[in-house]
């Protein structure tokens, strides 16, 4: 049974009490002053001041996963999601600066972090619409530079929290399956939750990447049994959605988790691996099977995008590429953001750059290159590509203590990261940027035990209380 205290929650029934008391005297006060919304925002308020105090590993997937669920939720919420969250999260500077001590981070990355928000604030000054620009920069500010970095150091800096996190965007994905499960029958693409259908894809193909690198290896079999029935209708729901980018990305980890394995097949737990490929089996199955009730758009999105590749590794360079016109598109947005990259190399066109000068090449305004990195190079120039590379770098590079929660939070990022290059705002991505700082942010000790049981915060509360009983028995201090 999973207690309170396992979870690191320790409040008595006095404590309870005085919250309770605290959250109702607070409501009435503010509906006799303000009216009832003012009244249901203090207390949406106070509630997630007492979440980020015990349980900031939800709070902070909660901010993440923000652009997959607030379509859904606003119409019931009177005050804007992502503006309460923000401050919540950025609120964990306080029991931060309450503990005081110094962090094992990663103060490069730190560095970093904040040369970037300082570009994006500082190109302003030459940014071709400075109005827009500072409205950028200033919401990025607000709702990403600030938040982030206090949320994701009071996250890492206990396992228990990331394994909380990495639970909420589980539950993101398998609600996302369970709900387009029963809606995926029609005509038009399926959209859950009012998400975009790239969103969609996005959240729900979760289920399978965190089922095989973090659920497969926790100890309940029960968990493990769900998690892995749910993989081929989470596939199923993703294909109907017609969004290819997200599979396609999930498709290139999954090959590039087989070609590493390969050298370590020998340490390979070949009953996993079972599981695995079994699951795999049944979704290509499941697909084959349902295709002809899926939506029809959506399977001629995957088709048409076929085509389109096809055309173009047969093309010459003068004949031009048909077929799949979003993906035309996008290389075209593309192009636009390498010749403004050619025409201000060093320090871009300034924050919103590229959607004021983009009418110029396109006949109309595109707000971003949907690519992570060209959205850095036209807008920042090499300066940014070199601090936003770094980042990313030292994300990727940065050794974590072992166990399933720190590797599985590594390869989320970089299946974000992989979406964020082929679409998406990196300036408004709080999901992608805040995983980023998050690993690296993560509290490392400075020596890493080679068998760290980090993946079950239980197994290390028992090593050490057997520790210290040995000790005691024997008459000396506890290690």
């Amino acid at each position: 049974m999973i207690s309170a205290e396992r979870l690191g929650i320790r409040l008595s029934p006095g404590l309870l009490t005085l919250l309770a008391a605290s959250l109702g005297s607070g409501a009435a006060i503010s509906v006799a002053i303000g009216g009832p919304t003012v009244g249901i925002a203090i207390v949406f308020a106070v509630a997630m001041a007492i979440v980020a105090a015990i349980e900031p590993g939800l709070l902070l997937g909660a901010y993440l996963l923000i652009p997959f669920y607030k379509a859904a939720v606003s119409p019931y919420v009177p005050v804007d999601v992502t503006v309460i969250l923000a401050v919540v999260n950025a609120m964990q500077i306080v029991p931060l600066a309450l503990e005081g001590r110094r962090r094992n981070v990663s103060r490069a990355g730190l560095l970093l972090w904040v040369g970037l928000a300082l570009l994006v604030l500082g190109s302003v000054l030459y940014a071709p619409d400075q109005g827009l620009g500072i409205n950028r920069a200033v919401a990025y500010w607000a709702l990403v530079f600030l938040p982030i970095v206090p949320a994701a150091m009071r996250v890492g800096s206990d396992v228990r929290h990331v394994r909380h996190l990495l639970w909420t965007f589980i539950a993101m994905g398998v609600l996302t399956a369970v709900v387009g499960l029963t809606q995926v029958s029609g005509t038009d693409r399926l959209v859950v939750l009012g998400m975009n259908t790239i969103n969609e894809a996005l959240v729900v193909l979760l289920v399978p990447l965190l089922g095989v690198s973090f659920v497969l290896h926790e100890r309940s079999f029960l968990v493990r049994l769900l998690m892995v029935l749910m993989i081929p209708g989470a596939v199923l729901v993703a294909v109907a959605s017609g969004s290819r980018g997200p599979i396609l990305v999930l498709l290139v980890l999954a090959a590039a988790g087989i070609v590493l394995g390969v050298p370590e097949w020998r340490s390979v737990s070949w009953r996993r691996a079972a599981v695995i490929a079994a699951a795999g089996i049944v979704s290509v199955v499941l697909v084959s099977t349902a295709i002809g009730g899926l939506p029809a758009r959506s399977i001629d999105r995957f088709v048409v995008f076929g085509d389109f590749v096809e055309s173009g590794l047969g093309a010459s360079s003068t004949d031009p590429v048909t077929g799949d016109t979003s993906s035309a598109t996008r290389v075209t947005l593309f192009g636009v953001a390498a010749t403004l990259f050619e025409e201000h190399p060093v320090l871009g066109t300034g924050t919103g750059g590229y959607e004021v000068l983009s009418n110029r090449f396109l006949g109309y305004t595109e707000q971003y290159p949907h690519d992570a990195f060209m959205q850095i190079a036209a807008e920042y120039g090499a300066v940014g590509l070199v601090i936003f590379g770094g980042l990313v770098v030292l994300a990727l590079a940065r050794r974590l203590p072992r166990g399933s929660a720190w590797r599985a939070t590594r390869i989320v990022f970089i299946y974000f990261l992989l979406e964020a290059s082929v679409g998406g705002d990196i300036l408004s991505d709080r999901t992608t940027l805040g995983l980023l700082m998050l690993l690296l942010l993560v509290e490392v000790p400075q020596y890493l035990p080679a068998d760290d049981r980090s993946a079950d915060p239980a197994e290390s509360v028992r090593e050490t209380a057997l520790t210290e009983g040995a000790a005691l028995a024997e008459g000396r201090s506890a290690p």
